[in-house]
């Protein structure tokens, strides 16, 4: 079993919950752009940008550059199956 970091872990844990913020509000929008309105559109926007921003925290990690090739895509993967904590 790999041991992640704690601030490892709280950016995994970052940007799951970003994740499911935006996979929860999305399904609310109305389906035609026209009924959208500019404060749905920036939430919209919002919650995307922090997901993009959690990712890029999670990926720019200084972690990474101690992995190389295979090691990395394995890290990755045990990190995403890690236990959400709490």
């Amino acid at each position: 079993m790999i041991e992640f970091s704690s601030g490892l872990l709280a950016k995994e844990a970052a940007l799951r919950a970003a994740r499911a913020a935006v996979s929860e509000y999305l399904p609310t929008l109305p389906t035609g752009v026209v009924e959208v309105t500019d404060e749905r559109r920036a939430e919209s926007a919002r919650l995307c940008e922090a997901e993009r921003q959690a990712a890029h925290a999670l990926g720019t990690d200084d972690y990474r550059a101690t992995l190389e090739g295979p090691a990395r895509i394995d890290h990755r993967a045990a990190l995403t199956h890690t236990a959400p904590p709490g």
